[in-house]
């Protein structure tokens, strides 16, 4: 009977790992939906919007930017502007090119590279911790105290993988290293999106003030010329949370 409640209890653990391994895998849209404000908008193209938490600095706002093509013909985007929606804001916000992005980039890479390693050991503690909890508990029988310690040690190596996997650091990394911007820079450049495939492009902004609106413009230009407003979503407004009078 023992030895049928143990090998249950090691069934259940191991789907629950499974479970959490799958559920951390790569996406290719990991952040909000760029949308279209108008009915006009490029053809088969899916574009969404990302502000990584590890990249983020006082004063700079870093943005990643998903264009996919799920069409069979490849797409030109001429040109890209963007629109904070305040004529303060965009006259006092730098998009950083030439030698700022290039001082920036390098600045990042060596503060990214002294949170990457304090991280580590952070996560190698959470993940020997987690383990240990794991593997207690399933000696024990106990599937909750199992479940919280492969919570914690998945957690860790999901993380981890996460920080390692960061193409765009390696990408920042050239471009400090190099006299002209990255070719995965959103703006200055036209850029082709290959059918049935999908692009990934970034782009700094710096504010003397910090201050940067939720959402904001971006105005794409396609190969014929037509211009196409989306919307882009940084941060989610509060929602507010209703009560029922008693």
């Amino acid at each position: 009977m023992k030895k049928h409640i143990s090998t249950r209890n090691s069934l259940i653990i191991i789907s629950i790992l499974i479970i959490l391994l799958t559920s951390s895998c790569a996406s290719v849209h990991p952040g909000y939906d760029v949308l279209p404000t108008k009915e006009i908008a490029l053809k088969n193209i899916s574009i969404s919007s990302e502000f990584p938490h590890s990249l983020r600095s006082e004063n700079y706002l870093y943005a990643t930017f998903t264009f996919e093509n799920m069409g069979n013909d490849w797409t030109q985007v001429k040109d890209i502007k963007i629109d904070l929606g305040d004529e303060k804001l965009n006259r006092e916000t730098q998009i950083l090119l030439g030698a700022p992005l290039n001082a920036w980039a390098n600045g990042i890479s060596l503060k990214s590279a002294v949170d990457d390693y304090n991280r580590q050991l952070l996560y190698s503690m959470i993940y020997l911790g987690g383990l240990g909890v794991a593997i207690a508990g399933g000696m024990k029988g106990d599937i909750g105290t199992a479940t919280t310690g492969i919570v914690a040690s998945t957690a860790a190596v999901g993380l981890s993988v996460a920080d390692l996997i960061r193409g765009e650091l390696l990408d920042i990394e050239n471009t400090s290293s190099s006299s002209s911007s990255s070719n995965n820079y959103l703006i200055n450049s036209s850029f082709l999106i290959p059918p049935k495939m999908f692009i990934r492009k970034w782009i700094v902004l710096y504010n003397p003030h910090n201050e940067f609106p939720d959402n904001f413009k971006m105005n794409i230009r396609a190969s014929d010329d037509k211009v196409m407003e989306y919307l882009v979503i940084r941060r989610m407004p509060p929602q507010k949370q209703e009560y029922n009078a008693i």
